[in-house]
């Protein structure tokens, strides 16, 4: 009689499962729902044949100065837009901005891991000079660099960083 309890139980268990888990989509969002329609992304997530990716090359010189905490350099940053978009702005990282002491934290940090963070004394975009420091003083490690130029779909930036 436990045989045939059992049974009956597994029977439906796994009938019940089969049903409820037919016909279930996932609920998609609206950008990947236009990702699929504009042909960036394939219904499988995989990139489509529309997809694109911006990049960038660098071309860095550095000195590491141990005893005062410090690395100066410039770079040199040949951005291209790929994209079918015009870019109003670019997203500089400046991730050494974390050792800032004014940056939020979970836990305080010995003193030893502190510094100034990333000064930034010159900024030219396509060689024109760039006011940084004038109003950049409390910058993260995300910045939102506005450009007085939109770089055109297909075409390049090039930013100069000491």
């Amino acid at each position: 009689m436990n045989f045939k309890l059992l049974l009956t139980f597994s029977v439906l268990t796994v009938l019940s499962s089969t049903i409820l888990g037919q016909n279930t989509e996932l609920p998609q969002s609206k950008n990947y729902r236009n990702a699929i329609k504009n042909k960036t992304r394939n219904a499988d997530g995989k990139p489509g044949i529309n997809y694109w990716t911006n990049f960038a090359e660098y071309d860095i010189n550095v000195e590491v100065i141990p005893h005062q905490k410090l690395v100066k350099g410039s770079a040199t940053i040949l951005y291209y837009n790929n994209s079918p978009d015009s870019l109003n702005r670019l997203v500089l990282r400046l991730l050494q901005n974390v050792h800032k002491p004014t940056m939020p934290r979970n836990d305080n940090v010995d003193s030893a891991y502190l510094t100034d963070g990333i000064t930034i004394e010159k900024l030219l975009i396509n060689n024109v000079p760039n006011e940084w420091n004038k109003n950049n003083e409390d910058v993260r490690t995300l910045h939102n660099l506005t450009l007085t130029q939109p770089v055109l779909p297909k075409t390049t930036v090039t930013l100069y960083v000491e």
